[in-house]
């Protein structure tokens, strides 16, 4: 029964850590945050806000690519996969879309967090497993 109760609520917990990434994200875009979701079409603009959505939920190594895919509303993981490498793209392309996502990091970002030096190293490993995924996907 305890562990039931746990689950439940690391659920809502990890369901409203989407919500506020969403929501950080629409604003920051300017754009409806019900648009993020795949339903909403091809249009650039939810294009990049679904792209840096994926971007910024795959900084966390305890959320899955096809729960990014889910909340998202992708088919599967591949496509969070295609989705992180087109906001790479797009970081290095434009600087509107590099200065929104910039804007939505800082407000996300915890000060607390930044300043403990085991969380540093943390994510600091973590980017550099991921540097190695995508140079890996890239030479194949």
């Amino acid at each position: 029964m305890r562990l039931r109760n746990y689950l439940n609520k690391e659920k809502l917990r990890r369901e409203g850590y989407f919500k506020e990434i969403i929501n950080c994200v629409s604003r920051h875009m300017e754009i409806d945050k019900n648009k993020i979701k795949t339903s909403s079409g091809r249009k650039r603009e939810y294009v990049q806000a679904r792209n840096m959505v994926c971007s910024i939920l795959s900084g966390n190594e305890s959320i899955t690519l096809s729960k990014i895919a889910e909340t998202v509303g992708y088919t599967n993981h591949s496509s969070v996969i295609h989705a992180i490498k087109m906001h790479e793209i797009d970081m290095g392309l434009y600087k509107k879309y590099a200065s929104m996502y910039n804007g939505v990091i800082n407000e996300l970002s915890d000060p607390k967090e930044e300043n403990d030096i085991e969380s540093i190293i943390k994510r600091i490993t973590i980017l550099e497993e991921k540097i190695v995924d995508l140079q890996k996907c890239l030479t194949k």
